[in-house]
């Protein structure tokens, strides 16, 4: 065990989706003749040598809910028996590739094709970097286009609340 925290998030949903993440690492060759030009103006553009590509793909499992400490008085309302709660936003929880089911291509491209396997390797790096980010921010869009999030939320928050409601005689 190495560190544990108290948490209040309560996981209302889950979805699989897969995510693609592509890095290009273009190297470019400065001619002796232009080396002057580039100290001058740092952005004067080289003949490019080779690309080194790098796509990554896998899919993942992203959990999404709220936090519970964001539910106060004001979010709840009891009109005789029947109890209406309003819910703060759903977020993001948890984002989880499967690196088991990863796909990873690399090649390169170019008139010299001089990519060092440096270059190949730290575009796959940085491709696999992005994959986690690559997921939460399709899983973000899904929460902010998609109803099926809110019906499992009302669903989750149901089955929690209904039990104790019952027992303090609130059946709605």
């Amino acid at each position: 065990l190495q560190a544990e925290a108290p948490a209040s998030f309560l996981v209302t949903g889950t979805v699989t989706m897969t995510a693609e993440v592509t890095i290009r690492r273009t190297e470019s060759v400065w001619p002796t003749f232009f080396g002057w030009v580039r100290r001058v103006n740092p952005d004067f553009p080289g003949v490019d040598q080779a690309t080194a590509t790098a796509t990554v793909r896998a899919p993942g499992r992203v959990s999404y809910g709220f936090d519970v400490r964001r539910l106060g008085a004001d979010s709840i309302e009891v009109y005789g028996r029947q109890v209406t709660v309003a819910l703060p936003p759903l977020r993001v929880h948890s984002v989880e590739p499967d690196l088991a089911q990863l796909e990873v291509k690399t090649g390169t491209t170019g008139w010299m094709q001089l990519v060092t396997s440096e270059a190949e390797a730290t575009a796959r790096r940085d491709a696999l970097a992005g994959l986690s980010d690559a997921l939460r921010r399709q899983a973000e869009q899904h929460l902010a286009d998609a109803t099926q999030p809110r019906v499992h939320t009302a669903r989750a928050l149901e089955a929690l609340l209904t039990p104790p409601l019952e027992a303090a005689g609130i059946a709605d």
